[in-house]
């Protein structure tokens, strides 16, 4: 296992988005992060903003990382 001074920190995270959705919407992702072995909904929300700009927009991602 490596050491805790060679694996990078992730930035702190300061942004906050209210978001609304549809009726019902919440249970579904609900059920979804415990699939997903998530400990919260708004873990797997920040997850798939993730992976989305990792997939749209790699530089930016990278940048919002600290590794570009």
């Amino acid at each position: 296992m490596p050491n805790e001074r060679a694996i990078p920190k992730l930035p702190p995270l300061t942004e906050r988005i209210g978001l609304s959705l549809r009726e019902g919407t919440s249970e579904v992702l609900e059920g979804m992060a415990v699939d997903a072995g998530e400990p919260s909904l708004s873990v797997y929300i920040r997850l798939l903003v993730e992976r989305e700009v990792q997939a749209c927009r790699p530089e930016d991602f990278k940048r919002l990382r600290g590794v570009g």
